[in-house]
């Protein structure tokens, strides 16, 4: 009695050995995995660079037309921050990258209105430390990624 596999044909790229076929089929796996998490990388690194953009523009513009001192540097900081933040939130995905993206964007707009770049960061920090706390977000991610 014959099994009824027996005469089933190998899968493509094996041969009934297993041989060189496989090792191919496996190469070409690891390359079209390789491709898809640099093209994923490339998207995020682009979500990144727009949300830092966004922020800093949102700095300039509200500094540059309440002259920075008039507005308050920390209060306008802790809004972006909290936008930023709740935003992330409501889209349920990449807090870590909202927080390096508003962070970069905030004291690069800071600094264009000739601001100070170092109260900017201590400020960001700390609204950025503040507003995820309030959301029950993790800390630590929080504080690594916009440092």
């Amino acid at each position: 009695m014959t099994s009824k596999h027996s005469n089933a044909p190998a899968a493509p790229g094996r041969s009934a050995r297993g041989g060189d076929g496989g090792l191919a089929m496996a190469e070409q796996a690891g390359q079209a995995v390789q491709q898809g998490v640099a093209a994923s990388l490339g998207t995020l690194e682009a979500v990144e660079t727009q949300i830092a953009s966004l922020a800093r523009q949102t700095i300039v513009d509200t500094l540059g037309i309440g002259g920075g001192a008039a507005i308050g540097l920390a209060s306008v900081i802790e809004q972006v921050v909290r936008g930023a933040l709740h935003a992330s939130e409501q889209a349920g995905t990449g807090l870590a990258l909202s927080v390096r993206g508003v962070a970069k964007g905030i004291v690069a707009g800071v600094h264009d209105v000739g601001g100070d770049a170092v109260l900017a960061a201590f400020d960001t920090m700390r609204a950025l430390i503040q507003v995820a706390a309030t959301l029950g977000a993790d800390l630590g991610l929080v504080t690594r990624s916009a440092a």
